[in-house]
């Protein structure tokens, strides 16, 4: 019964986390000279139902602008 909007909760895990540390000017989204730390997903969590969104699988994690787990 509770819960928020798939949008809300991605914002809440990137730019609203950073601005809630003080670093939105260094992380929490995609933009040159921001940290590269994330993920792709093989499915967009905007596009599908909100009870399968647990079972996207990661096809790639990037960390500090390289590949450290799979491929893109």
């Amino acid at each position: 019964e509770q819960g928020c909007k798939v949008e809300e909760a991605l914002k809440a895990v990137t730019i609203n986390s950073a601005y809630q540390g003080f670093e939105e000017s260094r992380k929490g989204s995609i933009k040159a000279g921001k940290l590269a730390d994330f993920v792709v997903l093989e499915e967009n969590p905007m596009d599908v139902q909100t009870l399968h969104i647990k079972d996207i699988k990661i096809s790639a994690t990037i960390l500090g602008g390289s590949i450290v787990f799979g491929s893109l």
